[in-house]
């Protein structure tokens, strides 16, 4: 159900005849009705990425704390199955707290792909896996410096 949703948040997008406005509240019909545990939540994740990749470069906090709680509802929560889509999710999440300034938030997400191949939105990038590369040792040393050296897994 999650890839069905990104393909149709995909049609919605401005750079596909959509509006933000449409696109908005798609994410928030999809993240209210989805199940605890569930990809559903992390819509938000790819609606800031696009909104990111048309020329906003800066994240708002509201979208940061929406973000951080769709990662606690979704595959941080207890009841999150881990499945194929999840390294995608883990490496979108990365990605967005790169791209937000905030590689620290990103470490747990680079830290849960282990040496999982460059996934997700990065391509976005030209030169993905270089970029992905600096972004996870720019994230484990913010992530160092937070826990005393530490960069273990998530707390």
């Amino acid at each position: 159900m999650f890839a069905a949703q990104r393909a149709c948040l995909q049609q919605i997008v401005p750079k596909w005849g959509g509006s933000w406005d449409e696109a908005s509240q798609f994410v928030a019909e999809c993240a209210a009705g989805a199940e605890p545990g569930s990809l559903g939540h992390l819509l938000v994740v790819d609606l800031a990425i696009e909104r990111w990749a048309d020329g906003e470069k800066t994240v708002p906090p509201a979208m940061v704390d929406r973000v951080r709680q769709a990662a606690t509802q979704s595959v941080w929560h207890p009841h999150h199955t881990r499945g194929p889509a999840t390294a995608t999710a883990h490496a979108n999440l990365a990605l967005f707290f790169s791209l937000a300034g905030l590689p620290a938030d990103a470490w747990h997400h680079f830290n849960a792909l282990g040496q999982a191949p460059v996934e997700g939105m990065w391509s976005y990038y030209n030169g993905a896996e270089a970029m992905y590369r600096t972004q996870r040792d720019a994230a484990a040393r913010a992530a160092a410096k937070t826990t005393g050296g530490r960069t273990g897994a998530r707390a």
